[in-house]
């Protein structure tokens, strides 16, 4: 399945929906997956992707590569065990909204903590433009809307927030959190791309058909240019920083080209808005949680080797 568009993924979910339990073929990781991309496996990551929401009770993952040892195994599934607890952590949605609560309540507690100081104070928050889907004939269902709404209100209500000190997340009281208001120096936003929902409520690239990273989604220099203005309009008394900028892929050529018409809108945005700061994620390749070593981020190699993408910051920010 790791090679077929929405579309035809839809049979294969009316078939499965409701299951008791579905056996799957999870013979590799992402890491074995980009080692063997001709093989035809899919990965237990594509899996839990495509049964997202359809109430199915238990996934069982087998047909293991002979060479693993009992160990790899019991990794692979570590890992896409949290995996399913990060990305898909179920449909209670009161439950996200309950943890977005708890971090908020968190990070104003260390914001009276640190304020205390003469060091400045950065806050650093996901800032991806959401976008509804389009169905194959061009048109974009309420379902779709509704959904896109949905996560939009929920990953921007750190915008409200810094704007007038309340959180306000659907389902909840609201929380009073003054000190986001005027004790943080600066806003920083983390930005890879947009993020396109569908009707069930489940992420794709956006624009639709666009090319993705390691990540599933699709980057577009563009949308960091959205997301830094719609940050300013709303925070207009407000340092604006880009705290975290990059993608996940082992096509350098195709890195350095992202980050030179990234870097074209970070310059628009320091003389149009005053925009305070802009940092690289990451500076040198380590491991992803999910992706492990196959899709690096770096502008060095582990090794410490330059890439094109270094060379092309370092000439920018001269």
């Amino acid at each position: 399945i790791t090679n077929l568009r929405p579309s035809e993924l839809k049979p294969y979910q009316e078939f499965t929906r409701g299951a008791d339990g579905v056996y799957v073929d999870c013979q590799y990781d992402y890491v074995g997956a980009h080692e063997k991309v001709t093989w035809g496996h899919s990965t237990v990551y594509n899996w839990l992707d495509l049964f997202r929401g359809l109430g199915i009770g238990e996934m069982i993952c087998g047909h293991y590569d002979p060479v693993s040892s009992d160990l790899e195994i019991e990794g692979f599934l570590t890992r896409a065990e949290a995996y399913a607890e990060k990305v898909h952590p179920g449909e209670d949605l009161p439950a996200i909204r309950l943890a977005v609560e708890g971090a908020v309540h968190a990070t104003h507690e260390a914001i009276r903590l640190l304020s205390s100081g003469r060091q400045q104070l950065m806050t650093a928050w996901r800032a991806d433009p959401i976008h509804a889907l389009a169905e194959d004939d061009g048109r974009v269902s309420l379902e779709a809307t509704q959904a896109a709404r949905g996560w939009e209100n929920l990953f921007w209500s750190w915008l409200r927030l810094h704007a007038n000190g309340v959180l306000e997340l659907d389902g909840r009281a609201p929380v009073d959190a003054p000190l986001f208001v005027n004790a943080v120096n600066h806003v920083g936003i983390v930005h890879d791309h947009p993020i396109g929902v569908g009707p069930d409520g489940g992420f794709a690239p956006w624009p639709q058909g666009a090319r993705a990273s390691g990540s599933g989604l699709a980057p577009e220099p563009a949308e960091l240019a959205e997301a830094l203005h719609r940050v300013s309009e709303a925070l207009p008394d407000h340092s604006l920083v880009v705290a975290g900028h990059g993608v996940n892929t082992d096509d350098e050529a195709w890195r350095e080209h992202l980050l030179a018409r990234s870097l074209d809108h970070v310059r628009e945005a320091h003389h149009d808005i005053g925009l305070a700061g802009y940092f690289h994620d990451s500076g040198i390749d380590g491991y992803d949680w999910k992706l492990g070593f196959a899709r690096p981020r770096g502008l060095l190699s582990r090794g410490r080797a330059r890439k094109a993408a270094a060379d092309t910051f370092a000439d920018w920010s001269v």
